[in-house]
């Protein structure tokens, strides 16, 4: 009676590896799962970052290219010949007194 006891409480070789077929494929099916997804979360976060640098250099290239303009307009006015022609100056007295400063 014993030996009938013991018989039906042992697993056989063969049951073991189909539970342990089992809970290989569960814990291999869960962890492509959760690759996965840690996979799309991080593909949407460097698409949607990668959109927003594409953004900041734009904006920077445009604000390089206000720079240039007004960089190139204040070399235009204060150029010589164009303060010369300005009505301002044309308008003021012209020195007719030279004096030297001596220390």
């Amino acid at each position: 009676m014993k030996k009938t006891r013991n018989l039906k409480n042992k697993e056989t070789l063969k049951t073991k590896a189909k539970k342990t077929i089992k809970v290989l494929i569960i814990t291999l099916s869960l962890i492509t799962i959760c690759l996965s997804i840690i996979f799309f979360i991080i593909g949407s976060n460097a698409s949607q970052n990668g959109s927003e640098l594409r953004q900041e250099q734009d904006i920077n290239k445009n604000l390089k290219e206000i720079e240039q303009r007004l960089k190139r307009d204040i070399t235009n006015y204060s150029a010589i010949k164009n303060l010369e022609e300005n009505p301002q100056i044309i308008n003021m007295e012209k020195s007719t007194d030279v004096i030297f400063i001596d220390k």
